[in-house]
């Protein structure tokens, strides 16, 4: 499976609080995209994380962004 940032799928981790997409970009970098799902409100604006500060639930049996 072909992400379109340029680099391939890898592995998906669900746990109780969250959902992590791990992909590989390029030789040896990956790259973890974290999805919050357990209620917690977001970050304050001053705290900016690289890959964005994600929230998420299902509806029904897909994963939806907050």
């Amino acid at each position: 499976m072909s992400w379109n940032g340029g680099g391939s799928f890898r592995r998906i981790v669900q746990t109780p609080g969250g959902i992590s997409i791990v992909l590989r970009r390029g030789p040896g970098a990956r790259v973890a995209a974290q999805h919050v799902m357990n209620g917690i409100p977001h970050l304050p604006a001053n705290i900016r994380q690289w890959y964005g500060d994600s929230r998420g639930h299902f509806e029904g049996n897909t994963l939806a962004r907050m």
